[in-house]
């Protein structure tokens, strides 16, 4: 199933998760230097943004059990099966 920009959802949640989790740990250790961390402030909101756009694409909404799967599906992907 495609999304409205014609790239298959597990890819945008794959690519999601790892943009929040960087963004997320760049940010905290931005805070806890006592540093500005926008950029990682910026990469965070766009990774939450790309979770929601994902979620209202499919039709069910996006569940906790849909990130674990997409992670398997994208590795399916890559090695070609």
């Amino acid at each position: 199933m495609n999304t409205g920009l014609g790239v298959d959802p597990d890819i945008l949640i794959v690519l999601a998760t790892l943009v929040t989790i960087f963004a997320f740990s760049s940010a905290l250790a931005g805070w806890v230097s006592g540093r500005l961390a926008a950029v990682a402030t910026l990469s965070l909101g766009i990774g939450i943004g790309l979770f929601a756009f994902v979620h209202m694409q499919l039709p069910g909404g996006l569940t906790p059990v849909a990130v674990p799967l997409a992670f398997i599906n994208v590795a399916a992907m890559i090695l070609g099966n």
